[in-house]
C-alpha cells in the first residue's frame, strides 16, 4: 500500500514523502522520487508546446475555419461547423453540470475548455456570416 506522510507542524511548509507499506510485516519503506535531468530539453518543450490550449485553441480554429471556407457555396452549409462547435459546448457544460456530485473536479477540468469552445463558436459564426455575405 502506498500513502503520502507529512510529518511537519501546522504552521511549517508541507514536505511530502511517499511511504510504502508491506501488509504481511508492517514494514515502511520510503520512496525517493527525484528524477534525472533530461539531456533534451528541446523535446519536453516541444511536448508542452502542442499541448498547450493556446495551440489547441489556434488549431481548433484553423480546422474550423477552414470547414466554413470549405462549405461556405452550400445555402446552410458554412454554418455547419458553428453548429457542431456549439452542439460540443453544449455538451462539455451538460457534463460538467450533471457529472458535478459524482467527479467533482470535472467543472475545474472543463471550464476551460467549455470557455474555448464557446469562444471558437463565435468565430465560425462571425466568419460564416462574413462569407455569407461577401460570397467569396
Amino acid at each position: 500500500m502506498l500513502y503520502l506522510e507529512d510529518r511537519n507542524w501546522p504552521n511549517e511548509p508541507t514536505n511530502y514523502s511517499l511511504v510504502s507499506i508491506d501488509l504481511a510485516n508492517q514494514e515502511t519503506t520510503t520512496i525517493h522520487l527525484e528524477m534525472p535531468h533530461p539531456q533534451n530539453p528541446l523535446i519536453g518543450s516541444a511536448a508542452n508546446a502542442f499541448t498547450h490550449h493556446y495551440t489547441s485553441a489556434g488549431l481548433y480554429v484553423l480546422f474550423g475555419g477552414l470547414a466554413v471556407f470549405h462549405l461556405r457555396h452550400k445555402p446552410a452549409g458554412a454554418y455547419f461547423p458553428a453548429i457542431i462547435s456549439v452542439l460540443l459546448t453544449a455538451a462539455a457544460y451538460l457534463m460538467s453540470i450533471l457529472f458535478n456530485w459524482t467527479y467533482q473536479t470535472i467543472t475545474i477540468a472543463l471550464g476551460p475548455l467549455i470557455i474555448e469552445l464557446a469562444v471558437c463558436s463565435i468565430l465560425f459564426c462571425l466568419f460564416a456570416f462574413y462569407l455569407q455575405r461577401h460570397r467569396y
